[in-house]
């Protein structure tokens, strides 16, 4: 439950199998909620004692990665729209596949790049409630497994998170798309004359572009560095790209290359800590302290209270000569760490420091 947020949407999929599954003949489209409701009476207690304290305890406790909507909520749907129109068009086309995925934020409804995606889902939804009429159970199961896509995706939707889109989220909802895909193939087939060499036909097709996909993928992901080369490759405008195609080279000994990937990640986005950090890392160790000062204090602005910033910070003022500013900082190093119950290595490097600095006065 608390790492696979799709659990809590167990009840409507439940819900919605009594609803198209469960044979009941003769009755209004009001009796037929309502025995759906009276049916459905059982999932109460999960909803109840599982699912609403999830979400409670998800948002409050271990909220990592959730973000307040910026700019209201409203316009937090509307992207939303753009992402999973994003998902349908990586279960259609994996070409695009990548780590890293920019969905810019919409600013209105009227945009093209929101009209769009609306109009696609619109559609999308329509054709399922018009399936989920024919008495055929093929067109139904269809159906049924469209309505399973959105469902599935609900919990990474309705919550605003730090990356809209991670492909590892659409994989439970994909299911329904390969149920539909091939629904939609088998009826195909069923129009001509040589439907078993058809359905083969299509089956081995399926498979080989697939494969060769995969192979391809599985390439891109034997190491770190081929893998954020094509995330930054494919979204030359992802700050998250950048910064972790910078942080590959810094592990790897190539700072200037790392520099030029976390100036890159900056531009793009000036308030990215990680990436400030890092650079104040690099200009400390070239010596270039004035740069380093500037760097890391934006980064405190940023991140107040994360003590590696303080403690590099205070570092650089007490090699520039500043030492009541370096005193300060490394004080605060030593703050956060009683605060936060961390004695390590750096709270004990920090108390030297204090000790040093006092004992040259």
């Amino acid at each position: 439950m608390l790492s696979k947020e799709l659990v809590i949407t167990l009840p409507a999929v439940l819900f919605l199998y009594d609803l198209y599954f469960t044979p009941v003949k003769g009755v209004t489209l009001y009796e037929r909620l309502k025995w759906q409701l009276k049916m459905s009476a059982p999932i109460i207690p999960f909803i109840l004692m599982v699912a609403i304290p999830y979400v409670i305890v998800r948002l409050h406790f271990l909220g990592r990665g959730i973000l307040s909507p910026p700019k209201g909520y409203f316009l937090h749907f509307l992207m939303e729209t753009k992402v999973i129109v994003k998902y349908l068009s990586l279960l259609f086309s994996p070409s695009g596949l990548s780590v890293d995925h920019l969905i810019l934020p919409a600013g209105s409804i009227l945009e093209i790049g929101v009209i769009l995606p609306v109009a696609v889902l619109v559609f999308v939804i329509a054709a399922a409630f018009l399936l989920c009429r024919f008495r055929d159970i093929e067109w139904r199961l269809a159906s049924f497994f469209i309505f399973w896509f959105f469902i599935a995706l609900l919990p990474v939707t309705l919550v605003v998170l730090q990356a809209p889109l991670q492909e590892n989220r659409g994989y439970i909802a994909g299911a329904g798309f390969a149920v539909f895909l091939g629904t939609a193939l088998n009826r195909l087939c069923q129009w001509s004359k040589r439907e078993a060499a058809l359905k083969i036909l299509f089956l081995i097709l399926v498979m080989i572009f697939y494969t060769v996909m995969t192979i391809g993928r599985n390439e891109i992901w034997a190491d770190e560095f081929t893998l954020w080369k094509d995330a930054a490759n494919k979204y030359p405008m992802s700050w998250r790209a950048h910064y972790s195609l910078g942080k590959v080279y810094y592990d790897q000994q190539m700072e200037d290359l790392a520099f030029k990937e976390f100036m890159k990640a900056v531009e793009l986005k000036p308030g990215y800590f990680d990436a400030l950090y890092a650079l104040g890392l690099i200009h400390k160790k070239r010596g270039e302290l004035e740069q380093a000062r500037l760097v890391f204090e934006k980064a405190i602005r940023v991140e107040p209270y994360w003590m590696k910033t303080h403690m590099n910070l205070g570092e650089v003022y007490e090699k520039l000569g500043e030492m009541e500013l370096a005193l300060r900082k490394f004080q605060i190093v030593v703050k956060l760490g009683e605060r936060l119950r961390e004695e390590d290595r750096m709270v004990f490097r920090a108390r030297e420091h204090i000790r040093w600095i006092r004992g040259q006065k």
